[in-house]
C-alpha cells in the first residue's frame, strides 16, 4: 500500500476509531480532529497528529465547518467516519464527495437506520426477522406494559433499561 495515503479519521475517543487505526496505521498515513487534547487516540504512534475541533454534540455546524477547512487546506484523500460524525457528513454528501473520499449512505438512509423505531418499520416492511417489538407512542401506553422482563430504548440512543416487575 501507497504511504502517501492520507486519511482524516472523524474522532479520535472511541474504540472504533482505536480499531480504525490499527487497521490502516501501518498503511497509510492518519490524522484525526477529536474536541479533546486527551483522546486515547491521540497518543498511538500510527496517528501523525491530532487537529482540535468542537464538540459535535455541542456545537455541530461548527465540527462540519471546522472539518470541511481541513479538508480544503490539507488535501486529504479519505474521510473516514467512525461514529455519529457519519450522520453530519451524510447532511454535507455532495459537498464532501466533491473534495475527498468519502463512502456513506445518503442522509435519509442513515436517518432510517438510526432511529430504533424507523428501523422496526422498516423491518416489518420488509419481513425480515426482528426481536419482539412494540412502538409506544405514549406514557401511558408504556405504564400499562405488562410482559416483563422488557427493554426499553429512546428512538435514538445507544442505551437500554431493563424493566422487571
Amino acid at each position: 500500500m501507497n504511504k502517501q495515503v492520507r486519511v482524516l479519521l472523524s474522532e479520535g475517543s472511541s474504540n472504533s476509531a482505536r480499531q480504525t487505526i490499527y487497521g490502516l496505521g501501518k498503511q497509510y498515513t492518519i490524522d484525526l480532529v477529536d474536541p479533546s487534547p486527551w483522546c486515547q487516540c491521540r497518543f498511538s504512534s500510527l496517528v501523525r497528529r491530532r487537529f482540535p475541533c468542537p464538540a459535535i454534540s455541542k456545537d455541530p455546524g461548527g465540527y462540519v465547518q471546522c472539518v470541511a477547512k481541513l479538508i480544503n487546506r490539507r488535501r486529504y484523500d479519505v474521510l473516514f467516519p467512525t461514529h455519529e460524525q457519519v450522520y453530519a457528513f451524510a447532511k454535507f454528501k455532495k459537498y464532501f464527495q466533491r473534495h475527498v473520499g468519502l463512502a456513506i449512505p445518503d442522509f435519509e438512509a442513515i436517518r432510517t437506520m438510526q432511529s430504533k423505531s424507523e428501523f422496526v418499520r422498516l423491518m416489518e416492511g420488509l419481513n425480515l426477522p426482528i426481536p419482539g417489538s412494540r412502538i409506544l407512542s405514549s406514557k401511558d401506553e408504556a405504564l400499562s406494559h405488562q410482559d416483563f422482563p422488557c427493554f426499553v430504548k429512546l428512538v435514538h440512543s445507544t442505551a437500554s433499561w431493563v424493566f422487571r416487575k
